[in-house]
């Protein structure tokens, strides 16, 4: 695990898909820093729980993964 330039906690896509969560969108690189506060405040607004992955090969760049299911039981922060 590891913490982005934003200070969010990330975990590896293998730790995300064994936890539940699927892949929402590809990964943004630091210069989309912008791109990737839009897509956390809309899962914190929306009560989606969701994960920060750094994926295999693309160690720059952070996705967002978010566990299927009811909105409502968000967890705040990513994983």
């Amino acid at each position: 695990m590891t913490t982005t330039t934003n200070g969010y906690l990330t975990i590896s896509a293998k730790e995300a898909r064994r936890r539940g969560y699927r892949s929402l969108t590809r990964g943004c690189r630091p210069s989309e820093g912008w791109m990737l506060e839009n897509f956390i405040d809309d899962m914190m607004r929306g009560g989606i729980d969701f994960a920060l992955v750094r994926e295999d090969g693309a160690q720059n760049a952070v996705a967002v993964y978010r566990r299927p299911g009811r909105t409502g039981d968000g967890n705040g922060r990513g994983a």
